[in-house]
């Protein structure tokens, strides 16, 4: 049989029913699948003026062959599959145009805020960390400390980002510093106090604990593919790798992601959180 021929007989229906299945239904739904995919960046109107022959083709032969077989008496059975087949070709086109026009949110350069610059205040090498984490704070902290002379620094922050509080723990880590809670270091700032090589607390100072919870971000909405409780995993291992007793990261966790969790002077020395 010639490839005219073939393409003729799909067309009237004349096709053994198996034969238009495996064949022309089944082979069309694959392509269409695979070109829309492949041409993804073309124009929808080109895509569809490609897809336009081969689903037409396809479909009415399907129809057709689903057509004479049940005249022929092949059962209800028989007749279904080549409908579904004709579906089958149908779905396979419009998901994949559906799907090119969906948008996908992919965040580049320019999508993403600028990080207001934030000063650091500073006196006698010890730098100061005020407000809620963010990345502005990181990007300060590694400005300075590329200039040397700085031996600590000192904290009072309600939370905030806890990727930037990571990077903040980093730097600190890195360079030795000392850290110290004169006033409130709550949420995501306890990574950061935890990174000091010697850590201390002021008189009016306070630690605050919570699990972890996501918030939506006020530019991108819902953060997603991101598993809070994965996160919160690695800040435990953080934490005991910086001395802190187990049973008390295990208290410290258990809080509501809506309260905090203020231990005394003598838990977080206890716990080996101050060394001093």
């Amino acid at each position: 049989m010639t490839l005219t021929r073939f393409l003729a007989d799909h067309w009237r229906g004349a096709l053994p029913l198996w034969q238009a299945l495996a064949g022309p239904v089944a082979g069309s739904a694959l392509l269409l699948w695979a070109v829309n995919r492949a041409l993804a960046e073309w124009p929808v109107i080109c895509l569809v003026l490609l897809n336009a022959p081969l689903v037409v083709w396809s479909v009415v032969g399907a129809f057709r062959t689903a057509d004479r077989a049940l005249r022929e008496g092949a059962g209800f059975v028989a007749g279904f599959a080549a409908y579904a087949g004709a579906g089958a070709v149908l779905l396979a086109a419009g998901t994949t145009l559906v799907a090119r026009q969906t948008p996908v949110r992919t965040f580049t350069a320019d999508m993403v805020p600028e990080v207001a610059a934030v000063a650091l205040p500073e006196a006698g090498g010890r730098v100061r960390i005020e407000g809620e984490i963010g990345f502005a704070h990181f990007a300060a902290l590694e400005a300075r400390l590329a200039r040397g002379g700085v031996s600590a620094v000192e904290l009072d922050s309600p939370g905030g980002n806890i990727f930037a509080a990571r990077g903040l723990a980093r730097l600190i880590g890195e360079a030795g510093l000392a850290t110290h809670a004169e006033a409130r270091c709550f949420s995501a700032c306890t990574l950061v106090f935890a990174a000091g090589a010697r850590r201390t607390m002021g008189q009016a100072g306070a630690l605050g604990f919570h699990r972890y919870a996501l918030r939506e971000s006020s530019s991108y909405g819902a953060v997603r593919h991101v598993d809070a409780a994965q996160e919160e995993a690695r800040d435990r291992a953080y934490l005991a790798a910086r001395g802190v007793a187990e049973g008390f990261i295990a208290r410290a966790y258990a809080v509501p992601p809506e309260e905090l969790w203020h231990p005394t002077r003598a838990q977080l020395g206890a716990a080996g959180l101050l060394t001093d």
